[in-house]
């Protein structure tokens, strides 16, 4: 199957951050967006250090909790919006030094 892409349209996750919570030692990720309805899900890749990305979690949700983190490495995150007609957004990223 080919997934198209939203060439052309707006990007649907508009911002896409984290918070540290220090008492749990773990990553909270945040995104916001645009036109809500037309999403099916969100699919997170996650890659630790040098390793290769990959799918990590597929949510619905507005955030996403990385509890298994270890000390001293680099994570990098990529969100995706899966849209309801099959379509998927662009990725944003975010790298994090824990």
């Amino acid at each position: 199957q080919v997934v198209s892409s939203l060439a052309g349209q707006p990007e649907i996750i508009q911002k896409f951050s984290h918070k540290w919570i220090e008492r749990n030692r773990e990553i909270q990720l945040l995104w916001e967006v645009t036109n809500p309805e037309i999403i099916q899900s969100y699919r997170i890749y996650r890659s630790e250090n040098q390793s290769p990305i990959s799918l990590w979690k597929e949510t619905e949700e507005l955030s996403a909790t990385d509890r298994k983190l270890k000390t001293g490495y680099t994570y990098r995150y990529f969100i995706q919006a899966i849209c309801t007609d099959g379509r998927v957004s662009g990725k944003k990223e975010i790298i994090i030094n824990h």
